[in-house]
């Protein structure tokens, strides 16, 4: 029944680790994203921070059989120690995050178009995907794919998935060159 502090709240962080928020085991999340975050002035500049990091800067790696190796919460260990796994630790990992630094976000899940088979679609499991969604007043809901080789998907679903040159940007970090690449008129600041 505890309401976290928006994205910029003074001590919102320290807030957090009061027992009432009942966070403590995730605690390790939220030191993260502070750390990938920090600079951030805006809840969507820390969303291209943390997509940005997952993708690329991060050490992560796409592993569809990852291997559970302490007892750390599942979300905690693949953040911190294995940094291997598929989508839905991405997109659970981001969502999380997001909302220990009071910025809305929920995963979704579906799946990708398929493949294109003699003018039919063949879409199956293996075209199963999960995503983060994050909420800005004003827009709604915007997704967002932190999943390392996903930026290049057929299908428009997130902010980079329909501009290689803003996939690129996201790639070495570098949100003006996205914002510069036609990122549909979306800006950083």
């Amino acid at each position: 029944g505890q309401a976290i502090q928006p994205f910029g709240a003074p001590n919102r962080s320290s807030a957090l680790e009061s027992p009432l928020f009942g966070v403590s085991r995730y605690l390790p999340l939220l030191r993260v994203a502070e750390r990938v975050t920090r600079g951030a002035e805006t809840p969507y500049e820390a969303v291209l921070a943390l997509e940005s990091w997952f993708r690329t800067r991060g050490g992560f790696r796409y592993d569809e059989r990852p291997v559970r190796r302490t007892e750390l919460p599942p979300l905690v260990e693949f953040v911190t120690v294995s940094k291997a796994g598929y989508c839905q630790h991405y997109a659970g990992a981001m969502a999380v995050m997001l909302r220990l630094l009071g910025v809305p976000a929920r995963v979704a899940v579906g799946f990708t178009s398929g493949r294109l088979v003699g003018g039919v679609w063949h879409v199956t499991d293996h075209d199963a995907h999960a995503w983060v969604e994050v909420w800005f007043p004003g827009v709604g809901w915007v997704a967002f794919d932190p999943t390392p080789g996903r930026g290049t998907l057929s299908g428009v679903y997130s902010f980079a998935s329909e501009n290689a040159q803003a996939v690129a940007a996201l790639g070495r970090g570098d949100l003006a060159a996205a914002e510069e690449s036609g990122g549909r008129g979306v800006t950083t600041r």
